[in-house]
This record gives C-alpha cells, sequence and structure tokens, in this order.
C-alpha cells in the first residue's frame, strides 16, 4: 500500500510540475507573439517590427561612413544579425575596411560567414595590440628599475607605451615595482581571455525622447580592465540614436532601408550617420519610426508610454 502511495505521490508531483511549465512556455509564447504583431500599413516597415520576425536578417551599422550620405563606399562599423526578437553584434573590421560596396556582393551566407571572420579578426587583432602595448610599458618600467626615475630619459628610453610607470610615480608616487607588478598581472590577465562569438541578447530598441530611438552596440570581448596604454578598452557601453528613418534606396543594385538621423543643419535630404539599415524587397515602399507604445518594443521601454505615442 505505501510503494501505491508513494507512486501516486509522485504522479501528482510530475502533473503539477507539467501544468506549471505548460503555463510558463504558454506566457513566453503569448509575449513573442504580442511582439510580434504588425502596426504598419501594407508596403511599411518599422525596424523593431522586422527585428521580431522569424527570419535571420543582417543589418548594416555606420557610424563614421567617410561619406556625405550612405553609399557603396560607405564604411560599416558593426553588424547585427536578428532573429525572433534576439540580435547578436558583431564588429566590422579587417583590412581592408569593410565597405557595402564590398559587403554587398555577397549572398546571405557569404555574408554571414564574412562577418564571423571580421569579428574575430577584430579580436585578435585588438588582443595583439594591447599585447604589445603591455609589453613596452613592461619595459620601461624595467628601465626605470635599472637605472633610476632620475636618470631615466622618456623620449630616449622609452619603448613605446604609455610610460606607465613613469606617469604613476609622477601623479600618484606609485613606485616602478608596483606599477610592474600591476602590468604583469594584467599581461597574465590577457592570456587567459579567449575568443568567444557574440551571445544572443534581446533587442532593446526602445525611444529615450519624442521621436529619439535608442539601440545597443556594444560588443563585450572580456578583455580584462586596461592598464597603462591599455586603459583605453572599452567595449561594453556604446548605444547609437536614430531620429529619422531611412526610406528605400537602391544602392549596389540592393535595396537598403532603416534608420539614420536627421539634424536641423543637415544638408542632405535623406539624413546622416549613424545608419542602420537592412536589405528589403520591392514591397517595401516606406519606413515609419517606430514609437515607444508598439508591441515590438514596447516591454523595452524605462517609462511608460501613452497609446500611439
Amino acid at each position: 500500500m505505501r510503494k501505491a502511495d508513494e507512486h501516486i505521490m509522485k504522479t501528482r508531483y510530475l502533473l503539477i510540475f507539467t501544468l506549471i511549465l505548460t503555463v510558463v512556455l504558454a506566457s513566453c509564447s503569448n509575449k513573442e507573439d504580442e511582439r510580434q504583431k504588425k502596426t504598419t500599413k501594407e508596403g511599411e516597415m518599422k525596424v523593431g517590427e522586422m527585428m521580431q520576425e522569424d527570419k535571420e536578417r543582417v543589418w548594416f551599422v555606420a557610424t563614421d561612413t567617410k561619406t556625405p550620405t550612405l553609399e557603396k563606399a560607405s564604411i560599416i562599423n558593426r553588424y547585427i544579425i536578428t532573429k525572433n526578437g534576439k540580435m547578436k553584434i558583431y564588429v566590422a573590421n579587417t583590412p581592408p575596411k569593410p565597405n557595402l560596396d564590398r559587403m554587398l556582393e555577397m549572398n546571405q551566407k557569404e555574408l554571414i560567414k564574412e562577418i564571423k571572420k571580421q569579428d574575430r579578426w577584430y579580436f585578435d587583432s585588438k588582443a595583439a595590440e594591447l599585447y604589445a602595448r603591455t609589453d613596452a610599458d613592461i619595459d620601461n618600467a624595467k628601465d626605470i628599475i635599472r637605472v633610476g626615475i632620475e636618470d631615466y630619459n622618456e623620449s630616449r628610453d622609452s619603448h613605446g607605451g604609455s610610460d606607465y610607470a613613469l606617469l604613476e610615480y609622477k601623479q600618484k608616487g606609485q613606485s616602478p615595482e608596483e606599477s610592474l607588478k600591476k602590468l604583469e598581472k594584467y599581461k597574465h590577465e590577457l592570456d587567459t581571455v579567449k575568443y568567444e562569438p557574440p551571445k544572443a541578447q534581446k533587442v532593446d530598441l526602445h525611444t529615450i525622447g519624442s521621436g529619439v530611438l535608442e539601440l545597443s552596440t556594444a560588443r563585450n570581448y572580456n578583455f580584462p580592465k586596461g592598464v597603462g596604454s591599455a586603459d583605453h578598452v572599452d567595449d561594453t557601453k556604446k548605444t547609437i540614436q536614430f531620429t529619422n528613418t531611412y526610406q528605400p534606396k537602391e544602392i549596389k543594385g540592393k535595396r537598403l532601408a532603416g534608420l539614420n538621423n536627421f539634424y536641423e543643419n543637415t544638408e542632405e535630404d535623406e539624413g546622416t550617420s549613424p545608419y542602420i539599415v537592412t536589405i528589403v524587397d520591392d514591397k517595401i515602399k516606406k519606413v515609419a519610426l517606430d514609437k515607444g507604445g508598439d508591441p515590438a518594443i514596447k516591454d523595452n521601454q524605462k517609462f511608460k508610454h501613452e497609446k500611439g505615442s
């Protein structure tokens, strides 16, 4: 009888657990369905809504295009790949610097492969740069310890870097020995950093004011906090803002559309950088600006919006 009771209890617990799991999954599914609701008319698109679609989509981010408007020679700084409200952020950086002309020649499969390659290349080049700068600062610190602060000549003896040990001694009174210890610790920490592909994160496009949209573009490679000439590393606090819609325009035989900026003194009618654009088909005739109350982005808001605002 006892075994039968135990079996009944286990069955009940299993049923309760299954019921809870079903409710949780249904809730998540409902939220996803809600975010995918469209507010656009036929022939229209909104960036936030497109990022919620069940389709892998590549977005080109250009914060410093090196061109007056977005054109095939424009430089790309980031790529964002979205699907179902999730995004992965990649850094665009490989010789020669990637421009639209080069990237638009590729099909989707080739493009994504190239994007991943560029992101890895940027990590490797940044790690090598930080390592070289730190090595130079270590050599400088050793020279200062060997010859003494008074006899060390920065312009004559420096190996490069920032002369961290010398600056810390002059500004904070930190001994060269202590500086050397910190630099060697940082170098060891650099040795432990391995490349990791970007993790999928929630698309956080949101409004921060009337007609102003903001999106995270941070790519954190988990480099340790920099020391000396490596202290400029900061991958985690990057966002970009948009105030204008970039209407469909053909570049290199492909139609691009998305968001950009428009200022009072902007000379070009189509706006200026930063841009975030994606390839669209002929069905898209117009880009509309996302609103804080739209289902696609309303959960991202830091404050509540009235309907339609």
